[in-house]
């Protein structure tokens, strides 16, 4: 930019894993959940990345968040949370998550993300 400010910025993540590497696209426009789910979804079936990012318990606030560390963490309300399915339903749990985590923690409650659960979907 003409005042010298950032334009954009481009993340890729390399994950190196046994004798593998996978890396991102970077395509995601500096979205740290992109490129993460980017590796993930290259990844075979029965592979899972241990993460918070990848935990049913944890969601993205609708408002918003950074490039990392922005994950909430419902491990404290577990049924409640997993009723939620769409942004409409995710206020009833917002704002009662037990704490705020970064995407690559991993607690002894992980249980692997199923598709259609929270707000993320």
């Amino acid at each position: 930019m003409s005042n010298g400010g950032i334009s954009h910025e481009r993340l890729q993540l390399t994950l190196v894993y046994a004798q593998e590497r996978q890396t991102s696209s970077g395509d995601s426009g500096g979205w740290f959940e992109g490129e993460w789910l980017d590796i993930q979804k290259a990844l075979p079936e029965a592979v899972v990345i241990k993460a918070c990012i990848n935990c049913l318990y944890s969601d993205y606030s609708p408002y918003g968040h950074g490039l990392f560390g922005c994950m909430m963490c419902f491990r404290n309300i577990k049924d409640e949370y997993l009723r939620v399915n769409s942004k409409q339903s995710f206020w009833s749990v917002h704002g009662r998550q037990e704490r705020m985590v970064q995407e690559t923690y991993l607690c002894p409650d992980f249980a692997r993300r199923i598709a259609g659960t929270g707000y993320r979907g």
